[in-house]
Formats: C-alpha cells, structure tokens, sequence
C-alpha cells in the first residue's frame, strides 16, 4: 500500500517538489486519507491509537527504496508528534483539534457564516 502510494504519488512529482523546496499539503492529506499517518493519535481524536514505531520504519523504507524523501514527514512524526501527545492536556488537544476543524471549515465562507459555525461548535 505504502510502496505504491509513494510510486503513484511520490516518485513522479520528486523533482518538481526538490526545485520548490516543499512538499504540497496535499501529499499531507494523501497520506492522512491512506491511513498512515499520525498512526499515534489516540482514536477519540481520529487516529489509530498504535504508537507503534515500525509504521514510521515502513514509510521511510518506502522512501528511502524509491530513492526519494518525505519533507517534513518524519520531523513530524517522530519528534513533534510525541511532544504534541505528551505534553498537552486533555482540553488544549479538544480545543486544538476543533480549531483545525474550524480553520478548514471557514475557508472561502463569510464572517456572519463564521460566527453562525462557531457558535454552531460551541466555541
């Protein structure tokens, strides 16, 4: 699954990622909506709840055998991600992850439409 993703997605689009420096958000939600990602993030908060190391392992494999890298991707979930999960208390993880649902949400809308979904989230 991973190895295909990263031939499908990755390899084809390499050199137009190393000549802009970055990787697009959408290679970020592929992999979200793939499932392999942020496999750590407790299931109240959509995650899998597995900590387990060997899913970072498999993705770098997968990179490191097509001959490409992941960005940020492991920064991510090898250091800021275990920090985010334990260092934060229950009610700032809540609060952050509805507010990331909220800047999705208010993307192109209006600010009465804003406030009207605020409220809507109890926020």
């Amino acid at each position: 699954m991973v190895r295909e993703f990263v031939e499908r997605e990755v390899v084809p689009l390499y050199a137009e990622w190393e000549q802009a420096g970055e990787l697009p958000r959408k290679f970020f939600r592929q992999l979200g909506a793939l499932g392999v990602m942020g496999m750590a993030v407790p299931e109240e908060y959509g995650g899998a709840g597995d900590s387990d190391y060997r899913y970072n392992v498999v993705l770098q494999k997968e990179a490191a055998r097509a001959q490409v890298t992941l960005g940020t991707l492991r920064t991510q979930l090898e250091v800021i991600l275990p920090y985010f999960l334990g260092y934060i208390t229950e009610f700032p993880i809540a609060r952050l992850y509805a507010d990331a649902r909220v800047t999705r949400i208010y993307g192109g809308t209006s600010e009465v439409m804003k406030l009207i979904i605020s409220k809507s989230l109890g926020l």
